[in-house]
Formats: C-alpha cells, sequence, structure tokens
C-alpha cells in the first residue's frame, strides 16, 4: 500500500533556499534535457534549488520517503512518457504542475503544461508549402496517440482552407503486424502525385517514410519532399537523405512549467494551462534545405535567450552567426519572421513581465534586471508593446485577478499561451501567420 504524503506546506517566501521537484526526469534523453535547461533558467530568477528526480525515483512509495525527508516547495510532473500514476493524492498539499502531459489528463483539474500540436501541425504545413506542392500527404503515428490524431487533423484541415488535396495514412499496426503496414505506407506513397509534400507526425516516422520512398523508388527531395517532428539529431542525421524537422520548443515548455508552478504556490489559479510549440524548423536534405542555417538559428536563439538580459546586442548574434550583418538579418527575419534586435527584445519584455507579476518586486529592479540601457528605454518600449505604462500593467495582472479569470476562459489555447507572454515563439507564430 503507498502511504501518500499530506503535510502543511511552508510559504515560499519563509524559505531561504525552496527546493522544486522535477519528477520523473529522464536525464539521457535531449527533450528532457532541453525542458529542465527551461525550468533552471526560470529557477535562477526566483532562487529555487532544482532536484531532478529519475524514473526509479519518482516511483510513488519513493516519492513519499523523499517529500518527508527534504519538504520540497514545490513539484514538475514529467508526463510524456504518459504515465498515469502520480496523480494529485501523490503529492499531498505540495503545489504541482504537469509538464507535457495530454490536454484530457484529470480532466484540466490541474495545473499542466501542454504541446500544442495544431501550432505544430501549421509550422509543418507552412514550412511545407514552400516547395509549392501539388499534393500533400500525411503519416500518422504507428501507434495509438492523442498527440499524432491532433497534428494529422490539424494538418488537413489548413490543407483543405487552401485547396490543396491532402492524403492520409493513419493506420496503427496492430501487434505484430509492422510489416504488413509498411508494405501499405509504401503503396500509399506511390499513389502520391510527383510533387507532392509528406508531413510525418514524428521523426521515427518521417524515417519510415523515407525507408517506404527508397523500396517504391520515389526520389526525396526531387520527386516528394519530407518533414518531420522532434529534430532528433540521432534520427535526422542518419536517415538517407537526411532528415528536414521541427524543433519543438521544449526549453520553453519548461519555463512555463515553473512560471506556472511559481503562480500555484502563490495561490493564483487563474490560469491553469499553459501551452507550447515549435521554435523552428531544421532544414536538411529531404526538404531540399541546409543543414547549417538551420543548426546556426537553433544556436542563435539560444544565445538570445541566455544574455538577452545581460546586455547581449543585435551584433553579438550577429558575431556568433558567422555572417555579413545584411545576411544575419535577412536569415534570421526568414527563419522568425523578424529582426535579431526584436527578438532580443521579446525575451526581455518576458522577463519584465514574469518580475511585473511579482508585486514585491520593484520597478527600479525591473529595470536593471531586464537588459534594457535605461529605464526611459523600458518605459518606451513597454508602452509600444502593451499600451500600458508598467505599474498600469502589473496593477491590471496582479491586482484584477477575477476579471484575467473570466478572460482566460473565453480565450482559446492557442491564444492564452501568449495572451500575456511576449516570447519568440509566440511573436514569431502569431506575427508571421505561421500559426
Amino acid at each position: 500500500m503507498v502511504g501518500f504524503v499530506t503535510m502543511p506546506l511552508a510559504s515560499p517566501k519563509h524559505i531561504e533556499t525552496p527546493i522544486v521537484c522535477y519528477v520523473d526526469a529522464n536525464s539521457a534523453t535531449r527533450t528532457t534535457c532541453r525542458k529542465l535547461d527551461g525550468i533552471r533558467r526560470f529557477a535562477a530568477g526566483v532562487g529555487w534549488e532544482i532536484m531532478a528526480l529519475n524514473e526509479r525515483e519518482s516511483r510513488p512509495d519513493q516519492l513519499a520517503e523523499t517529500f518527508v525527508r527534504i519538504r520540497p516547495a514545490g513539484c514538475i510532473v514529467e508526463c510524456s512518457t504518459d504515465r498515469d500514476d502520480l496523480p494529485r493524492p501523490v503529492f499531498g498539499g505540495i503545489p504541482t504542475v504537469y509538464l507535457d502531459c495530454r490536454p484530457t489528463l484529470y480532466r484540466g483539474r490541474v495545473p499542466m503544461v501542454c504541446h500544442d500540436n495544431a501550432l505544430t501541425a501549421h509550422a509543418a504545413y507552412r514550412e511545407l508549402s514552400f516547395a509549392n506542392p501539388c499534393a500533400f500527404g500525411v503519416v500518422g503515428n504507428h501507434l495509438p496517440a492523442d498527440w499524432s490524431i491532433q497534428r494529422e487533423r490539424a494538418f488537413k484541415a489548413f490543407a483543405a482552407a487552401d485547396g490543396i488535396p491532402c492524403r492520409m495514412f493513419t493506420e496503427r499496426a496492430e501487434e505484430g503486424n509492422i510489416p504488413g503496414r509498411f508494405g501499405r505506407l509504401c503503396a500509399f506513397l506511390a499513389a502520391l502525385p510527383p510533387r507532392s509534400a509528406v508531413f510525418a507526425v514524428n521523426d521515427h516516422a518521417a524515417r519510415v517514410v523515407l525507408d517506404a520512398c527508397r523500396k517504391t523508388g520515389r526520389s526525396v527531395p526531387a520527386d516528394i519532399v519530407v518533414l518531420g517532428v522532434d529534430n532528433a539529431s540521432d534520427v535526422c542525421e542518419l536517415c538517407s537523405p537526411p532528415l528536414s524537422s521541427i524543433q519543438v520548443d521544449f526549453e520553453l515548455a519548461g519555463y512555463r512549467a515553473a512560471e506556472l508552478l511559481l503562480r500555484t504556490m502563490r495561490g493564483d489559479t487563474s490560469r491553469r494551462r499553459e501551452m507550447f510549440g515549435p521554435l523552428l524548423v531544421v532544414r536538411r536534405d529531404s526538404t531540399g534545405g541546409h543543414a547549417r542555417t538551420g543548426k546556426r538559428m537553433f544556436d542563435a536563439i539560444d544565445l538570445i535567450r541566455r544574455q538577452a538580459c545581460e546586455g547581449l546586442r543585435a551584433i553579438d548574434v550577429v558575431k556568433a552567426l558567422g555572417w555579413s550583418r545584411r545576411l544575419a538579418e535577412m536569415r534570421f527575419r526568414e527563419t522568425f519572421g523578424r529582426s535579431i534586435l526584436e527578438a532580443i527584445t521579446d525575451v526581455r519584455m518576458d522577463r519584465v513581465a514574469q518580475m511585473l507579476r511579482d508585486p514585491s518586486v520593484p520597478i527600479s529592479t525591473v529595470v536593471t534586471e531586464s537588459g534594457f540601457n535605461t529605464s526611459g528605454a523600458l518605459r518606451k518600449v513597454f508602452r509600444i508593446r502593451t499600451g500600458l505604462s508598467l505599474s498600469a500593467w502589473r496593477k491590471l495582472h496582479v491586482v484584477k485577478a477575477s476579471t484575467r479569470r473570466t478572460r482566460c476562459r473565453s480565450a482559446t489555447p492557442a491564444s492564452r499561451s501568449s495572451a500575456t507572454c511576449f516570447s519568440i515563439i509566440g511573436r514569431k507564430v502569431s506575427g508571421s501567420g505561421s500559426g
């Protein structure tokens, strides 16, 4: 019989170094490492210590012992493995956020951060549309999965809205019948017209698509272009040809989970769900792109995220990219739909919004820790972006919580994800129309 923990939770302000547990963190996966980077980035700003617990340490009986020993201020639970044995009673009175979970998990009654699969599907549709295909194909996951179904349906809807034919391969492999499914996938690809574009819902599905193209004699990318999701380099780089893929913004997922946990610890239940989506497309040979461009852009975003609030300048990013100023700005805008300076400002504004939500942080601290040179520069940019002064925005978002709750209930998940956030991807998607 598992012993669940029930304990009074000390207020965060009475804890010198609050400990936050990242539960079921498999440090061997790149995805988890990126999420942990985002969690730690937020934690550094609020003085948390992050304790990552692996799968063995995350068993309910082990968690009970760990919680009694360290008395964590909060928990972030990794849900990408679809485990369902860590419901709320396991955590007792400890504030908990579920990260990368199905929107239907626990019927939405818990704070959660979910992948906006429609957003990822739209990024894929926009990227594949650059090839000007005469038809699209969508290949789903070989096993039933909610995220796969959501991506399949969203992509088909985008194609239908533009009047472009979109054929679907959504057969799930019955146990022991993977060869039969592969044969039918080959037939599906062989029937696609020349100049088609195929969206595979993840990199593993895309690898199978490339294998099937070779078997059926379909040339990639001359005859068919193929795009996956996740940018798993151990898969993408070893494919033939190398696979273009969408890099999901897992670091933003971790950051938003930590931000949501802080609000939960403070008793703010006005927003129980946050969303994350794509970061950028890493272009390789399967879509006729260039691998270097994608990696450099990814490194540039990493640099901006980590140093934007420490006085980073646009010229510093240009130097890191290794191109001329004109070429760097052109390629950055092609990828993200905005200039390098705008991207730096987006990250700074994220930091400003985070600090303004905390009424204990004085405005003078907001100015000094957001990366702006002067108070006047911050106030000017903030008023242009929001139409409000710093103090008016704080009053609106801290004091009038009931108004915010009403607005969040009426918003769609996609709009809620960027309603009060200035993040690079949130602005890229809404500003450039990549969804």
